[in-house]
């Protein structure tokens, strides 16, 4: 039995991702349960052959009218008054659904405090193995929910919980996969997007008109971002006497421009097309969040977005604080110029030097294909999926 807090599918890094996990199971030994927000209408999925049953979630975020210790006991008290009694409504349809379907095993999915809060009981009561996969640090969700005091606590006490009584943990990166390895004690696989990997012909830089660089996926570090487009404001948009336009195919784009900007929005794209787009800019921007709050997210996440730039085969420009996980990521791949300033001075003269130099493009070039072929391709993820699942009891394709 699965249980997630959003649909898999091809809505999105996080349900591609998940659907590439199911896929190398067989179909008719599935039994998922998507555990989603009150925005989602089940109806909106009775086509989605990803998804078995569909459970509403209620009540996630803080109740905090004011601020401070009042505030947190507010909170504290709302939550088990309101959103207590949907997590044990929520864990008695699981329970059922998997006693139904005699399940061998529950894989949680660990991106909301629902499924974090259930994961363990569901497991307990069907007295089968729990299976943990978590994309982003339960601190990330204390800050998007607004979880303060003993109910911050609460929520990474519980996560805590879960993890320990796991059996298996998936994680989406290196960083991520060793932190938790070392407080739990448990067999922690790598799960992230994939593309087949196929040799190719590395695209040239272009040697006339726009030098283009391209983003992919939410601006989640929007201070880096920021700091990338000032440090074009003040270079007045060009590279190496030549104009610069930033391409974005993303959900959201939200700017402040201070004068004239050059972009290209996309919105959001399927792979094939999101590929296409990236494949035609000359460089990749890759930030990674500098914001205190952020702190967790940046040191033990992955972004999935490099998993769709490499195929790109195109230098990836990585603006990142020193303590993130993609630093230690590129010291193994050094896919293209790479700053821990979150001015974006440093870098921006970095990438005009390679516009400059053509040899050192392309051996950035070189070292990207490697990441895509030794690293993020669809079979190394195949390789990890069975490792994470092979003592499931669960039967592979």
């Amino acid at each position: 039995m699965v249980l997630t807090g959003s649909p898999p599918g091809n809505n999105g890094v996080g349900a591609i991702l998940q659907r590439q996990i199911l896929e190398e199971v067989p179909r008719d030994r599935l039994r998922i349960i998507t555990i989603n927000p009150r925005s989602v209408d089940p109806k909106s999925l009775k086509d989605n052959v990803w998804v078995d049953d569909c459970l509403t979630r209620k009540y996630e975020h803080a109740y905090r009218p004011v601020g401070g210790a009042v505030g947190n006991l507010i909170s504290r008290l709302a939550h088990a008054a309101l959103c207590r009694p949907v997590l044990r409504e929520v864990t008695k349809q699981c329970v059922s659904a998997g006693r139904q379907h005699r399940c061998e095993a529950v894989l949680v999915v660990l991106e909301s405090p629902t499924p974090i809060f259930v994961a363990e009981q569901v497991a307990k009561q069907l007295d089968v193995p729990l299976y943990c996969f978590v994309m982003d640090g339960p601190r990330l969700h204390t800050h998007d929910y607004g979880y303060h005091g003993a109910l911050k606590e609460h929520l990474l006490a519980a996560f805590d919980s879960a993890m320990h009584h796991a059996s298996r943990i998936a994680t989406a990166g290196e960083a991520m996969q060793m932190a938790y390895q070392s407080a739990f004690n448990k067999p922690t696989s790598i799960l992230r997007q994939g593309v087949e990997y196929r040799e190719a012909a590395f695209p040239e830089l272009s040697t006339e008109g726009p030098i283009k660089i391209g983003l992919a996926g939410s601006i989640t570090a929007r201070e880096a971002f920021m700091a990338l487009t000032d440090e074009l404001d003040r270079r007045e948009w060009t590279l190496a006497n030549r104009p610069v336009i930033v391409r974005i195919a993303g959900a959201h784009l939200r700017l402040t421009p201070s004068g004239p900007q050059h972009i290209e929005y996309y919105g959001w794209r399927k792979i094939p097309e999101m590929l296409r787009l990236m494949s035609e800019c000359d460089f990749l921007y890759m930030p990674q969040p500098f914001s205190g709050h952020l702190r967790e997210f940046a040191e033990l996440s992955f972004p999935n977005k490099l998993c769709t730039y490499v195929p790109a085969r195109r230098p990836i420009m990585l603006h990142t604080p020193p303590s993130a996980s993609l630093p230690k990521f590129f010291d193994r791949y050094p896919c293209g110029p790479r700053s821990t300033d979150l001015a974006a001075a440093d870098l921006v003269n970095q990438t005009e030097q390679c516009i400059q130099n053509p040899a050192e493009y392309r051996s950035f070039q070189d070292t990207v294909d490697a990441a895509f072929r030794e690293a993020l391709n669809t079979a190394e993820l195949k390789r990890q999926i069975y490792a994470f699942l092979g003592c499931s009891g669960i039967d592979h394709k």
